[in-house]
Formats: structure tokens, sequence, C-alpha cells
């Protein structure tokens, strides 16, 4: 899972830098680079590629403050975590 999570947070961060702003075609993105990758996952996911670019997609409207399209069962908020 972390290799995913890095996948996704390496395609974000190419994105970002590459000028992009639009959250769907982030998405998009990230889905296409986890498609070409799959096979390295495939043996321990328990979701797909499409289930991590709406967990995407919806992580990034949350943060702004958006309504999301609910595709997810709940979204991780960084800012509520406790440091303690």
């Amino acid at each position: 899972h972390r290799q995913i999570g890095e996948s996704a947070k390496a395609t974000y961060v190419g994105a970002r830098e590459s000028g992009e702003t639009e959250i769907m075609n982030i998405m998009t993105h990230v889905v296409d680079v986890l498609v070409e990758e799959w096979p390295k996952y495939d043996a321990e996911a328990f979701v797909n590629a499409w289930d991590i670019g709406n967990y995407v997609s919806d992580y990034l409207l949350t943060r702004l403050g958006v309504e999301e399209c609910g595709c997810h069962a709940s979204i991780f908020n960084p800012d509520e975590v406790d440091s303690n």
C-alpha cells in the first residue's frame, strides 16, 4: 500500500510541478500511471487504480473545502491528526 501511495504522490507532485491545476486531470493522470504499474500492486491491493484516483479527487476537493463526489469511505485529514 505504501508503494501505491508513493506512486500517487509522485504523480500528483509531478502534475502540479508541470502546472496542472485541474483536479480531474490530476486524478486521471494518477489513474493512468497506476494502471501502467498495476502488476506491481495487484497481488496485495484491495482496491483498483480508479478507486485510488477517486480518493485522490475527493481528498483534493475536501482540502479545498468543496463538496466531493463521495466515492470514498472517509477522507484522512492530516490537520486533524493528534500529535500526542
